[in-house]
């Protein structure tokens, strides 16, 4: 259930494994005073989303934060004299472009409208960036409204080819498009760089008692981006989604829907669904027999609702 730890300055080691499977962990302040961070001392700690390495450390041990499968960027210091091949292990968000909020708030002259500043870090020159903000600031289909009214030329800050690297501004005048306490949202920025989902994919070449050219997505795919992908199939106007008393449904399959202050999802449903707006369908059956035997990937039949395939060339091609 740890959440949030300061380390007392003056602290020398981070010892081995002293964190580990801390799931919870999402946010920790390393003093400069730092040396050495152990063997697995955040092994498993999958809240996190950035991790910041100070000055002043040296070295850091083996498979110190693998599988901390969320973290999207990694600060590493000039300082670090030794770090082991698999600190990093399994650290499959690596890459993904990264929303930092330089600052949030209601204009003081003007408590109708709000100001956000955000900059993106990514992999790619530009980005798309789509907005939603969250009643009470829970995000959930249940307290999500969908921002149209944008003031003060910010409106362009809001696309598909949004600067990474550069601070952006939206100014959203929450009135227009929300009639209840103004105190109690929060605007929140979805950003991808090329497709929804993060994949990592292989190229089977056609073959001659399979003569389409497949593509295969390998890589398993977490809740947080399955959430992450529907939040931005809805903040894009997607009109194969309905929103119903904070159920999200296609047609009358429920996707995502709130459950005990947090939500729950239908995994393979919703993957389904978003596949199917990348051009690709889910990997299972016959053609996951066939990929097996052609890739020796051995992607495992029970999680056949994490792999994804499309046809590039041949019959049926998408």
């Amino acid at each position: 259930s740890l959440t949030n730890v300061t380390i007392q300055a003056g602290t020398e080691a981070i010892g081995d494994g002293f964190f580990q499977g801390c799931t919870g962990l999402t946010t920790i302040d390393i003093p400069g005073s730092v040396r050495r961070i152990g063997a697995k001392a955040f092994y498993g700690c999958t809240g996190f989303v950035y991790i910041d390495i100070p000055e002043g450390v040296t070295t850091i041990g083996s498979q110190a934060f693998a599988n901390c499968s969320q973290a999207m960027t990694i600060t590493i210091p000039k300082s670090l004299t030794s770090i082991a091949s698999n600190a990093f292990s399994g650290c499959t968000s690596l890459n993904k472009p990264v929303v930092k909020i330089i600052s949030s708030g209601l204009r003081a002259d003007d408590s109708t409208i709000m100001d956000v500043v955000y900059k993106v870090t990514a992999p790619t020159s530009t980005v798309k960036v789509r907005v939603l903000a969250f009643e009470d600031g829970t995000r959930s289909f249940a307290k999500v409204i969908r921002p149209e009214t944008f003031v003060d030329g910010t409106a362009s800050s809001v696309g598909d080819a949004i600067t990474a690297d550069e601070a952006h501004t939206i100014s959203w005048k929450i009135s227009a498009d929300w009639q209840a306490k103004i105190a109690k949202v929060r605007l929140d920025v979805f950003v991808v760089s090329d497709d929804i989902l993060p994949l990592k994919l292989m190229t089977i070449p056609g073959m001659a008692t399979h003569p389409e050219t497949l593509q295969v997505s390998y890589n398993e795919m977490s809740d947080s981006d399955v959430i992450g992908a529907l939040f931005w199939l809805y903040a894009n106007g997607d009109i194969g989604l309905t929103l119903e008393n904070g159920v999200l449904k296609s047609g009358s399959t429920r996707l995502a829907w709130p459950s005990n202050n947090s939500m729950s999802i239908s995994k393979y449903d919703s993957l389904r669904y978003i596949y199917g707006k990348m051009g690709f369908r889910l990997l299972e059956g016959d053609e996951l027999d066939y990929v097996n035997a052609a890739t020796k990937k051995n992607l495992p039949a029970p999680s056949v609702k994490q792999f994804a395939v499309r046809t590039l060339t041949g019959n049926g091609s998408n």
